[in-house]
């Protein structure tokens, strides 16, 4: 049997069409897609620094005082025309005062003397106050102090020398030394917590 044998003529056309329809299919619109899931750099959202905690600053507050207690803050004398002035200035509620004349001031609790200037002797007595509220509390770092001089020689007319005898069990005590026996003038003033004992001069003898 006689092999087909297509003639030249109808090959030329049968190419044609296999070429039109064996292509590769027109890319899309755009141009090429990309795969990579990573965004690019110019679009990526800059990261927000991140934020820094605030500066803090320790705070310490002033213990409170005990409850009935008050703490001598500070010893002032002063002269004045006629008399000299003896001041005790308190933090805390106001200590109640006991002024008597002695023969001898006596610390408190030992019974030793205290020596002063002067020829007189004046016992000053707080109840209810300190000079360090160490006793009162349980933490000792909570306790609070009087840091000012506990001895004033100011050498007035009358005021000769005042000094601490004693600050037990809530009771302090001071020796004031006077030149000689002057009625005291005692007053509580406020805002702040104050008592004043004023030492009237001695009247010259006037002649006639």
């Amino acid at each position: 049997m006689r092999p087909l044998r297509i003639p030249a003529v109808l090959l030329v056309p049968l190419a044609l069409a296999l070429a039109a329809c064996g292509g590769e299919p027109p890319s899309r619109a755009g141009g090429p897609t990309s795969t990579d899931p990573r965004p690019s750099a110019a679009g990526a959202s800059p990261a927000a620094p991140a934020a820094k905690p605030l500066p803090t600053k320790a705070q310490t507050a002033t213990p409170e005082l005990p409850e009935g207690v008050a703490l001598l803050r500070a010893v002032r004398a002063a002269r004045h025309p006629g008399y000299d002035r003896l001041v005790f200035e308190f933090e805390g509620s106001a200590p109640q005062i006991d002024v008597r004349y002695v023969d001898q001031v006596v610390e408190d609790p030992t019974g030793d003397p205290v020596p002063l200037r002067g020829e007189e002797f004046l016992s000053v007595v707080f109840h209810g106050a300190t000079l360090d509220t160490t006793p009162q509390v349980l933490d000792s770092r909570q306790a609070r102090r009087y840091t000012g001089p506990q001895r004033l020689t100011p050498g007035y007319p009358v005021l000769k020398e005042v000094a601490v005898a004693g600050d037990f069990e809530s009771v302090l005590s001071f020796g004031v030394g006077l030149e000689y026996r002057s009625e005291p003038q005692v007053r509580r003033l406020t805002a702040p917590v104050r008592l004043v004992i004023d030492f009237p001069h001695r009247t010259p003898p006037t002649h006639s």
